[in-house]
């Protein structure tokens, strides 16, 4: 597993880069949080056609020490085991089995409701905002600013049973 600086918030995305997985629009809170003093390590694993868009966002907010364009990882999951919390921001997603899978580690999720989040991801184990710029980035402040609300959540996944009876009943 990737060991991550404890001092750090770590973040973690496994996304294809595309404009619909709204990687850009947590850049903005990000760089509110850390001119706050806050410690983040923000990792994008994954590739894709939108890879210079959200290269470029990261340079505009002066963000490129605090976001890692990891790439695509055959094995992404070492990146998210560490994690403090998992964050989906998309503006759509058809199923999000990221989501189940980053449970699965004990990793809380921050995610946008896409409509099947709020399938898969129930308020015991992380945090689904409205599917808004202003939404993401007001949860994203609280969630950050208080490191405790994180830890809370991943005492509750320490008794996660992950089921797919809820995939099932929509087959």
């Amino acid at each position: 597993p990737q060991k991550y600086d404890p001092t750090n918030i770590n973040l973690v995305t496994i996304a294809r880069l595309s404009k619909e997985k709204g990687l850009i629009r947590v850049l903005p809170a990000l760089r509110r949080l850390i001119d706050g003093g806050k410690k983040i390590k923000w990792y994008i694993i994954g590739d894709g056609a939108y890879k210079d868009a959200v290269r470029n966002e990261i340079d505009k907010e002066k963000l490129t020490e605090d976001v890692v364009l990891v790439g695509k990882q055959t094995n992404p999951y070492k990146y998210m085991l560490n994690a403090d919390l998992f964050v989906l921001p998309s503006y759509e997603e058809a199923e999000g089995m990221v989501i189940k899978e980053a449970l699965g580690l004990g990793v809380p999720v921050l995610a946008t409701d896409t409509g099947a989040t709020r399938d898969i991801l129930s308020e015991e184990y992380g945090f689904i905002c409205n599917n808004n710029d202003e939404d993401l980035s007001k949860i994203l402040v609280e969630v950050i600013g208080e490191k405790d609300l994180i830890e809370a959540k991943k005492a509750n996944l320490r008794c996660y049973k992950p089921n797919n009876i809820e995939s099932m009943m929509r087959i």
